[in-house]
């Protein structure tokens, strides 16, 4: 309705214009040097509006051909890119199953055409490094900083990783090092160092880490707990002399001098650097707070004084009658001091309540050393049976 009154009205402008041309046809001259144009005032006026809707029709084209261009390179833009999201979306999916090969062709050749290149080139590294590509797999690394280099933590991460799976400890060492200093919060940081500090059997440091480790919760408390035994075992266990066991003892936490992982090791570690005076005083404080069978075997095994060493086994046994342990104990002890009746009782009682190999290995070598050869081979194949089954 609205553009029927505009044509109308149009319509009734042109007739009137038209008319007034007609009454008074004006003219327009145009001079130029020796030139000179005359035309009617409406012919002149046509001229302008063409020239106008001329001009107007150009630009448009202009406009809306750049336009077109534009939309054309950004649609093309557009499915480069999406093209390249598949690929790489592809290639971390081979990544995954283990087509390696596959996965690095995919991820290079999208890698021009993804917003994020960071993700292709850390998983680019983890493609090389399962080919055993080593020197592409750094290179990738290398070039994953360059790019981001924001991203230094999250790339010196799986660079640590990569080289913890390829046994390159030192290296993966050296990396969690740098990261630590500029990220000594960062769990997943304290965590791998936590790893290799394990695999390193570096006892040292892992002790030092042991309250960052806490500290950040990168362990649940029962890991934690294990992992602190087993450092302090280490430790003990790693002792070059007698001070330095003795010191590293005292800096066992008081919660884990009640482990009996711990007071074995402890006692056995006396008694290889021969300080034999501690081990039997240590082991007989150890046995009054916490009976232990072990502790009561390497009481047997000291050679100290085999008289005074008997005399405390008996006063155990009187509480302790049908202990296997304590029974195998008061045999060597005895027999040590030659009361061999009593060394074979003792084996005996103890068989008949625990079989085990080593017992049977003791009594049949006292038989003999008795001169009952046949009942000493009775049992040394007692013993050999038993270890069979």
């Amino acid at each position: 309705m609205k553009r029927a009154i505009f044509y109308l009205i149009v319509l009734i402008f042109a007739v009137w214009l038209g008319l007034v041309i007609k009454q008074d046809p004006a003219y327009v001259i145009i001079v130029l040097k020796q030139w000179t144009l005359q035309t009617p005032l409406w012919f002149a006026v046509v001229v302008v509006v063409v020239a106008l809707l001329a001009l107007y029709l150009v630009a448009n084209v202009l406009y809306f051909g750049g336009s077109v261009g534009g939309r054309l390179h950004r649609w093309s833009n557009k499915r480069t890119k999406k093209k390249a999201a598949k690929q790489t979306s592809r290639g971390l999916i081979d990544l995954a199953e283990g087509n390696w090969a596959r996965s690095e062709k995919l991820l290079l050749k999208s890698l021009e055409h993804v917003s994020e290149p960071l993700v292709n080139y850390l998983a680019l590294a983890e493609a090389a490094q399962a080919q055993h590509a080593y020197d592409r797999r750094d290179e990738y690394l290398h070039k994953a900083h360059d790019i981001e280099p924001d991203a230094e933590v999250a790339v010196g991460l799986t660079q640590a990783q990569l080289q913890f799976r390829h046994k390159q400890y030192e290296q993966a060492l050296a990396t969690l090092s740098h990261l630590r200093s500029i990220a000594p919060q960062h769990t997943f940081v304290l965590k791998l160092l936590m790893r290799i500090y394990l695999k390193l059997e570096d006892w040292h440091n892992l002790s030092t880490l042991l309250p960052e480790l806490k500290r950040h919760y990168v362990c649940m408390a029962e890991q934690l707990q294990s992992l602190t035994e087993t450092v302090y075992l280490g430790l003990i266990q790693k002792s070059t002399s007698l001070e330095s066991l003795q010191l590293q003892w005292q800096q066992v936490p008081q919660s884990l001098k009640k482990s009996t992982d711990m007071v074995e090791v402890y006692a056995r570690q006396l008694i290889s650097f021969t300080a034999l005076s501690d081990a039997e005083a240590f082991i007989h404080h150890q046995l009054k707070r916490d009976w232990c069978e072990a502790l009561v075997v390497m009481y047997g095994q000291l050679d100290i004084d085999a008289k005074a060493q008997l005399a405390t086994a008996q006063t155990w046994l009187q509480r302790r009658p049908d202990d296997a342990a304590l029974l195998f104990t008061l045999g060597q002890l005895t027999e040590r001091q030659q009361l061999w009746g009593q060394s074979r009782d003792y084996f005996e009682k103890c068989l008949a309540i625990k079989p085990a190999a080593h017992v049977y290995s003791a009594l049949a070598q006292l038989l003999e050393s008795l001169g009952d050869t046949d009942k000493a081979n009775q049992y040394y194949k007692k013993g050999l049976l038993f270890t069979a089954n």
